[in-house]
Parts: structure tokens; sequence; C-alpha cells
């Protein structure tokens, strides 16, 4: 249980903000939401930011407190970061093609 706290939770924090950019633009594709895209990427790029920090400080407060060396968490942070940082505007780019096409199939 320790395990599964401390280590995979916060593992899969850090793919959360795209998975959630993923549903929410594709549930705008197929006009299921109101949302618009520019607020689809804001919550996600708000979350990218934020979710990476949280499993940080999850992953630190699992760690042994006989360990005082603990610089090597700050990459889970990094990893966030890079995550989003190349994540966030490859999916806005496609889904907000996939949403162009659509809307001109409809039209004509």
């Amino acid at each position: 249980m320790h395990t599964l706290i401390f280590a995979i939770i916060p593992l899969l924090l850090l793919f959360t903000a795209p998975v959630i950019q993923v549903v929410l633009s594709s549930k705008k594709v197929h006009g299921k939401i109101a949302l618009s895209f520019i607020g689809i990427n804001i919550i996600s790029l708000l979350l990218g930011i934020i979710l990476p920090l949280v499993a940080t400080y999850i992953f630190i407060c699992g760690i042994s407190s006989n360990i005082k060396c603990i610089t090597g968490v700050e990459g889970v942070a990094i990893i966030g970061f890079l995550i989003t940082f190349i994540a966030t505007p490859i999916i806005a780019i496609i889904s907000y093609s996939n949403y162009k096409s659509n809307q001109k199939m409809k039209e004509g």
C-alpha cells in the first residue's frame, strides 16, 4: 500500500493533465461541451504546472527519514513540466484541426 500511495499515484499525476486535455478536446470536437479550446488548453496547462509539484511533494513524503538528499526527486517535477509543455501544444493543434475539419464536413 505504501508503494501505491507514494510511487504509483505521483506517476499517474504526471499524465493527468494531457489525458484530461485529450478527453475534453474530444468532447469539444464532437460538440458535447461548450467550453472553448482556449479554455481547455488553459485548464490543461495550469493542471500541468500544479500536478507535477503535487506529485513531487507526495514523493518527498514517501521517502524514508534516513535519506538526507532528495535532489533526484526534483526530476519528477521537471519530467512533469516537460510532458506538459510538449504535449499541450501538440494535443491542441491536433484537436483544433480535427474540430475545423469536422465543421467543414458538417457545412459541406
